[in-house]
């Protein structure tokens, strides 16, 4: 619920309004229904003030936003939710994962839309390509890979090198490995 009514949901029409998913008969399609609940004013034993929403109980009916058929007896709306309805459209064109079942240009990361890779002749999403290629860490032990989802690929991140002058090894960043001593060789200098 949202803090219309400081934390409490109250009697406006986005705190009335719940979204219900109607299967049509014929085609199987989710379609969305925003329903307005009625909101009653009422109290409760230490005499706080709070609103009882009850759903209309009434059958009306639905034109398929798919199919555009008829389905009887759908419960009783306001009207269609055209957005998510859209979004289901997308996902029956739309190229999934085949590991995790992730849409493309639907499902995000952050606030990146999925891009789907071919991995070994199967569509994968970075996910799922960064959990397969992970179990093939290409690092040693003078230097760690990490793996960028993204681009789908293994990036060198740090490389042990010896110091010059006291021989002890340290992790040095990939562009950082211009440095010869470490940090105590070089300020006891």
């Amino acid at each position: 619920m949202p803090n219309c009514d400081w934390g409490k949901p109250c009697d406006c029409l986005y705190c009335c309004t719940v979204i219900k998913n109607v299967i049509c008969p014929h085609c199987r399609f989710e379609n969305y229904i925003n329903v307005i609940r009625n909101a009653e004013g009422t109290t409760d034993r230490k005499g706080m003030f709070y609103y009882k929403m009850t759903e209309p109980s009434g059958t009306k009916d639905l034109t398929c936003f798919h199919c555009q058929k008829l389905i009887p007896n759908a419960p009783e709306y306001h009207k269609i939710n055209t957005h998510l309805c859209e979004i289901n459209v997308k996902k029956l064109t739309a190229r999934t994962c085949v590991q995790c079942g992730r849409y493309e240009g639907i499902d995000r990361i952050g606030f990146k839309k999925i891009v789907l890779r071919d991995q070994d002749g199967h569509l994968l999403c970075p996910y799922c390509i960064e959990e397969i290629i992970s179990k093939n860490d290409p690092s040693t032990k003078t230097e760690k890979y990490v793996f960028n989802r993204f681009e789908g690929e293994w990036k060198l991140a740090k490389v042990k090198k010896p110091c010059v002058t006291c021989g002890r090894h340290r992790w040095l960043a990939v562009e950082n490995q211009w440095k010869k001593q470490c940090i105590t060789c070089y300020r006891s200098r």
